[in-house]
């Protein structure tokens, strides 16, 4: 008789940063609710279009709802995904570690965007209100909390072959190895440099950590290319 073997899931603590995050939104739009604007101008009329309004309502359940729906789906993400594999051909004879690596990876990305989702909801909500926060700060030092949450995840990630080719198993080979050592560092000191640019210098603290990201993605991608072409 097969042994039944348990559906992959995400750590629990992610669903509940997620749920604290949700549920502090919610709080928080009840809190400015009276000192709301019933909605604001997006743009303005001019020439062929009219006046682009956002009401409070939709302000105040913009991030909680979706962060929700993400919650959902990532909880689903890694069955799906062993569906999927079943569909191409794989008969389920993949590594136990391969199982268990995405929903981690998963958990971390959630706690994330929790954080994020968190902030960009407060500044939302303020754009309704006479408060004046620092918004470009906030969202960076949110931005850079989910580069260094990802610096964290990137050892877990282990790139598989999807050919038989010997240049891509050396490309793949090299990626992991970049995966385990040098990318996390990068990319966990991109997002601190972030987080202290975004109080020093919030101008430039997004551009660093757009531009660290493509640097560390095509920059890493292209090392490893050339290193499976030349080996």
């Amino acid at each position: 008789m097969p042994r039944q073997t348990t559906p992959p899931r995400l750590p629990v603590v992610s669903f509940v940063i997620a749920g604290l995050a949700i549920v502090g939104m919610v709080v928080w739009s009840i809190m400015q609710w009276p000192a709301m604007e019933p909605s604001i101008v997006t743009r303005e009329a001019a020439g062929n279009h009219g006046m682009s309004t956002v009401p409070r309502l939709v302000t105040a359940c913009a991030m909680p709802v979706t962060l929700a729906v993400l919650a959902v789906l990532f909880g689903f993400a890694p069955r799906i995904d062993g569906r999927f594999l079943k569909l191409l051909g794989d008969p389920g004879t993949a590594r136990m570690q391969d199982k268990t690596t995405a929903p981690r990876v998963l958990g971390l990305l959630l706690i994330g965007l929790s954080a994020l989702f968190a902030t960009v909801h407060v500044v939302l909500v303020s754009l309704h209100t006479a408060e004046s926060l620092p918004i470009e700060s906030l969202i960076a030092t949110a931005v850079g909390a989910v580069l260094i949450l990802l610096g964290i995840a990137l050892p877990l990630i282990q790139p598989q072959a999807v050919t038989e080719s010997e240049t891509e198993a050396r490309f793949r080979a090299t990626q992991r190895r970049a995966y385990r050592r040098a990318v996390p560092l990068i990319m966990l000191g991109i997002g601190v440099v972030t987080i202290v640019a975004a109080w020093l210098a919030p101008a430039v603290a997004m551009l660093i950590a757009i531009g660290g990201v493509l640097l560390v993605f095509v920059g890493g991608g292209a090392f490893a290319l050339i290193r499976s072409r030349a080996a």
